[in-house]
């Protein structure tokens, strides 16, 4: 039996889920790339305000940072921290 794309719902049932095909995928490309340019920890709040301004609304954005994590696109540091799996901290004198 061939699995169903559900292209217009973010369903939680990730294992074949990918954010090249998911709902909007040129705002998710565009907001996994500014978050790779950045290259250090982003915080919720900055993410949002990113977001914004591509007009995706904050329940979205929920959804989406849940959608990147499972899918090991991002990491989730700890509640409302994330990174880029590409990020590598340095040490700063």
């Amino acid at each position: 039996m061939k699995n169903k794309k559900n292209y217009g719902k973010l369903a939680y049932a990730s294992d074949d889920w990918s954010f090249e095909y998911s709902y909007n995928d040129v705002k998710v490309k565009a907001l996994v790339k500014w978050m790779s340019d950045e290259d250090r920890i982003l915080e919720r709040w900055e993410i949002l305000e990113k977001t914004k301004t591509m007009f995706i609304k904050e329940r979205t954005l929920a959804d989406i940072l849940k959608k990147l994590v499972l899918s090991q696109k991002i990491q989730r540091l700890s509640h409302g921290l994330y990174a880029c799996l590409n990020f590598k901290p340095t040490l700063k004198h």
